[in-house]
Protein backbone atom coordinates (compact mmCIF):
# COMPACT_ATOMS: atom_id res chain seq x y z
CA UNK A 1 0.00 0.00 0.00
CA UNK A 2 1.29 3.04 -0.99
CA UNK A 3 -0.18 6.59 0.22
CA UNK A 4 3.40 8.81 0.03
CA UNK A 5 2.83 11.72 -0.74
CA UNK A 6 -0.84 12.58 -0.42
CA UNK A 7 -1.01 15.46 2.92
CA UNK A 8 -3.49 12.42 4.68
CA UNK A 9 -2.54 14.41 7.58
CA UNK A 10 -3.96 12.69 10.92
CA UNK A 11 -7.68 12.25 9.75
CA UNK A 12 -7.36 10.47 6.95
CA UNK A 13 -4.58 8.30 8.32
CA UNK A 14 -7.00 7.44 11.16
CA UNK A 15 -9.06 6.76 8.61
CA UNK A 16 -7.54 4.58 6.12
CA UNK A 17 -5.41 2.66 9.54
CA UNK A 18 -9.40 1.22 10.74
CA UNK A 19 -10.12 0.19 7.23
CA UNK A 20 -7.06 -1.40 7.00
CA UNK A 21 -7.04 -3.08 10.76
CA UNK A 22 -8.12 -6.64 8.81
CA UNK A 23 -5.72 -6.32 6.28
CA UNK A 24 -3.14 -8.82 7.31
CA UNK A 25 -1.17 -9.79 4.16
CA UNK A 26 0.37 -6.45 3.62
CA UNK A 27 3.79 -6.48 2.05
CA UNK A 28 3.95 -2.56 2.51
CA UNK A 29 2.65 -0.02 4.27
CA UNK A 30 4.03 3.44 2.90
CA UNK A 31 2.65 6.54 4.96
CA UNK A 32 5.23 8.70 3.90
CA UNK A 33 5.03 12.56 3.18
CA UNK A 34 1.72 12.59 4.51
CA UNK A 35 1.80 15.17 7.15
CA UNK A 36 1.03 13.06 9.98
CA UNK A 37 0.91 14.05 13.88
CA UNK A 38 1.10 12.59 16.61
CA UNK A 39 -2.64 11.86 17.29
CA UNK A 40 -2.76 9.30 14.19
CA UNK A 41 0.24 6.85 15.88
CA UNK A 42 -2.63 5.12 18.16
CA UNK A 43 -4.50 3.95 14.83
CA UNK A 44 -1.16 3.14 13.00
CA UNK A 45 -0.10 1.48 15.55
CA UNK A 46 -3.29 -0.72 15.69
CA UNK A 47 -2.45 -1.26 11.49
CA UNK A 48 0.61 -2.75 12.37
CA UNK A 49 -0.15 -4.76 15.48
CA UNK A 50 -2.92 -6.93 12.60
CA UNK A 51 -0.31 -6.96 10.38
CA UNK A 52 2.50 -9.47 12.19
CA UNK A 53 3.88 -10.57 8.57
CA UNK A 54 4.61 -6.82 7.36
CA UNK A 55 8.18 -6.58 6.06
CA UNK A 56 8.13 -2.98 5.32
CA UNK A 57 7.03 0.24 6.62
CA UNK A 58 7.57 4.06 5.24
CA UNK A 59 6.53 6.53 7.99
CA UNK A 60 9.64 9.15 7.02
CA UNK A 61 8.92 12.79 5.99
CA UNK A 62 5.72 13.66 8.49
CA UNK A 63 5.47 15.32 11.66
CA UNK A 64 5.15 12.72 13.94
CA UNK A 65 7.17 13.27 18.10
CA UNK A 66 8.59 10.78 20.31
CA UNK A 67 5.34 10.05 21.55
CA UNK A 68 4.04 8.82 18.66
CA UNK A 69 6.84 7.03 17.15
CA UNK A 70 7.30 4.78 20.49
CA UNK A 71 3.31 4.52 20.27
CA UNK A 72 3.83 2.96 16.21
CA UNK A 73 6.64 0.89 17.18
CA UNK A 74 5.13 -0.78 19.91
CA UNK A 75 2.51 -1.74 17.45
CA UNK A 76 4.98 -3.43 16.06
CA UNK A 77 6.12 -5.87 19.00
CA UNK A 78 4.98 -8.93 17.14
CA UNK A 79 5.95 -7.89 13.56
CA UNK A 80 8.81 -10.91 13.69
CA UNK A 81 8.95 -10.23 9.36
CA UNK A 82 9.94 -6.31 10.10
CA UNK A 83 13.21 -5.89 7.86
CA UNK A 84 12.78 -2.07 7.19
CA UNK A 85 11.27 1.02 9.21
CA UNK A 86 11.80 4.20 7.86
CA UNK A 87 11.19 7.19 10.30
CA UNK A 88 13.69 9.77 8.39
CA UNK A 89 12.84 13.16 8.79
CA UNK A 90 10.52 13.35 11.62
CA UNK A 91 10.72 14.73 14.78
CA UNK A 92 12.12 11.84 17.10
CA UNK A 93 14.66 12.71 19.86
CA UNK A 94 17.72 10.96 20.35
CA UNK A 95 16.10 8.90 23.65
CA UNK A 96 12.84 7.80 21.71
CA UNK A 97 15.12 6.41 19.14
CA UNK A 98 16.58 4.13 21.71
CA UNK A 99 12.98 2.88 23.25
CA UNK A 100 12.34 2.31 19.48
Amino acid sequence: LYLWGNNLKAAGAIKIGKSLENASNLTVINFSNNNISEEAAVDIAAILSHNINLPWLYIADNNLQAAGAITIAKGLENASNLTVIDFFNNNISEEAAVDI
